[in-house]
């Protein structure tokens, strides 16, 4: 079989900024998973992401295009327009696209993707959130990259005073115009309530359109790790993921600097490196091993996550990764879905800034009580965590048969040298995707 074909006679087709197959982040494991559920459901899984180079620190993009992934397997990089084509002849082969899902628009030119779907009729669209990107540029919503602007619609009087306005306008502006060109295909998939309500405070006109589906299901009850601490025992606390000023790391540093001598702290992450004052545990997620996470803090004795994102978090895999493993979860008013767990389900202490976290870990007493008093009352956390099929079987059940697709007849020359020298360099590690 050609490298650019698959066996499936259904298919979705998937867009982001990254080769999933060698990301690290929360939207690489998504695609990961739904890879691997459509397959099991013989749904073919496309997904195209983004190759290009920027000059003049982004303002100018020398060329965009589109690495090809097909089931797992890299099949390399294309302009849109042999994309185009290529779906084209997938249609006349008689393969059905049921669903295209935009993952993520960083980096990607929008005029492409609106001839993308200009020329696939009739196929719905599903556009997750995964951060706030359709909102503003800086995806986090940190106003100067520093603190939490809040969940109003980008304007002056808000936004006038922050560095990422200027750029942030005319691509918000771009956004909303492709959205509402294909609204009537468009449904949105949140993560969590806490994302959906943000997200509808930019576009409101989609509020009929957005549903949640968490990114998992919580199977089972795991009942270790839950014992009552002794008092000469020290607490050990994580840190899960990578040292990203937006996850609270210039925080976890300063905690670490101050109480290194009173509690025992780990960081989990997949990168090899070491931190000072901190243990280390290395995690490697696989699509056959996406539960790595919560089997390391299982295994390496810890009874406390300092999940302090600074900004709200759409859905935190590293939240529920702790729930899974009985940790008391520490985070701030801020962190999104995170804030809005642990208030419903009681697991862990909210707390205003980081004098309130300071106060809290210069009394290791009361923290052990509450700790202790938390693992008393808790029935404990999910014995594993599946990935949630809700977006198979609602994409199934919808799935529309009549899909038109045209094909694209103004193919440049110089792409297909572009496209044959990016494939040479990308093999070699020498151009990002």
């Amino acid at each position: 079989m050609s490298k650019k074909s698959f066996t499936q006679k259904e298919y979705v087709l998937s867009i982001s900024f990254a080769n999933y197959l060698k990301g690290i982040s929360g939207m690489a494991k998504v695609l990961m998973e739904h890879q691997k559920m459509f397959n099991n459901k013989n749904v073919g899984y496309v997904n195209l992401f983004v190759v290009k180079k920027y000059l003049f620190q982004e303002k100018i993009t020398a060329f965009c295009y589109y690495g090809l992934v097909i089931n797992g397997e890299y099949s390399g990089i294309y302009s849109i327009e042999q994309i185009i084509n290529l779906i084209k002849s997938w249609d006349d082969q008689g393969k059905n696209l049921i669903d295209i899902h935009l993952h993520h628009l960083l980096y990607v030119k929008l005029k492409q993707i609106d001839k993308l779907l200009s020329h696939i009729r009739a196929v719905p669209i599903k556009l997750y959130l995964h951060d706030y990107y359709t909102v503003c540029w800086n995806y986090t919503l940190l106003k100067n990259g520093e603190s939490y602007c809040g969940p109003q619609k980008m304007c002056p009087s808000k936004c006038n005073d922050c560095r990422f306005y200027d750029r942030s306008k005319p691509r918000v502006d771009q956004i909303q115009d492709l959205l509402v060109k294909y609204k009537k295909r468009i449904l949105v998939v949140s993560p969590s309530e806490a994302t959906k309500n943000i997200w509808l405070e930019s576009y409101p006109e989609f509020r009929g359109q957005t549903i949640v589906i968490k990114h998992q299901k919580e199977i089972g009850k795991y009942r270790e790790n839950l014992k009552p601490l002794s008092s000469c025992k020290k607490i050990s606390i994580a840190f899960l993921g990578m040292p990203a000023e937006h996850k609270g790391w210039k925080q976890w540093e300063m905690m670490v600097e101050n109480y290194k001598e009173d509690y025992r702290f780990v960081v989990f992450n997949s990168s090899d490196e070491e931190y000072q004052n901190m243990e280390k545990v290395k995690i490697q997620y696989s699509p056959g091993n996406l539960s790595a996470m919560t089997k390391s803090l299982r295994d390496n004795d810890i009874q406390v996550a300092l999940l302090w994102a600074k900004w709200p978090e759409t859905y935190s895999y590293t939240f529920y990764e702790s729930l899974s493993a009985n940790l008391y979860i520490i985070t701030n008013r801020v962190s999104g879905n995170i804030t809005n767990q642990v208030e419903g389900r009681r697991c862990g202490i909210i707390l205003e800034d980081v004098n309130e976290l300071y106060q809290l870990l210069g009394d290791k007493e009361v923290l052990r009580e509450r700790i202790n008093d938390f693992r008393i009352k808790c029935d404990g956390g999910a014995y594993y965590l599946k990935e949630n099929d809700e977006i198979v079987e609602y994409s199934l059940k919808k799935m529309n048969r009549n899909t038109m697709v045209s094909g694209c007849i103004n193919l440049k020359l110089h792409d297909f040298v572009a496209t044959k020298l990016l494939n040479i360099l990308y093999h070699l590690g020498k151009i990002p995707g």
